[in-house]
C-alpha cells in the first residue's frame, strides 16, 4: 500500500481543477453566474478525482456512490468559496478590480 499526506493530495487536486475548469479565465468583468458554473464544474471534477485517489479495493456500485457523494460535496464547496471570493466585497473581487 502506497501511503500519502491526503491533505496535500486535496490540495493538489484543487489546483488541478481550478485550472482546467477556467478560473484563470474570470475577471473582475465575469458576471457571478458564470463564475459559479465554472465552480460547480471544478468542484465535480475535484469530487471524481479525490473518490477514485481515496478509494481502494474492486470496482463496484459503491465506488458510483461515493463519486456522487464527493461530486456533490466538492460542488457545494467550490461555489461556497467562490460566493466568499468573488461575490461582493470578496477578496479576489477586489483584487482583480484593482
Amino acid at each position: 500500500m502506497i501511503d500519502y499526506d491526503v491533505t496535500e493530495l486535496e490540495e493538489k487536486l484543487a489546483r488541478l481543477a481550478t485550472e482546467v475548469s477556467g478560473y484563470a479565465t474570470i475577471t473582475a468583468a465575469t458576471p457571478m453566474h458564470e463564475i459559479r458554473a465554472i465552480a460547480e464544474q471544478a468542484g465535480m471534477m475535484f469530487g471524481r478525482m479525490l473518490a477514485a485517489a481515496l478509494h481502494s479495493g474492486p470496482i463496484t456500485a459503491d465506488l458510483a456512490f461515493d463519486i456522487r457523494v464527493n461530486e456533490q460535496q466538492g460542488k457545494e464547496r467550490f461555489v461556497a468559496a467562490a460566493g466568499r471570493l468573488f461575490g461582493f466585497g470578496g477578496e479576489l473581487r477586489q483584487a482583480l478590480s484593482e
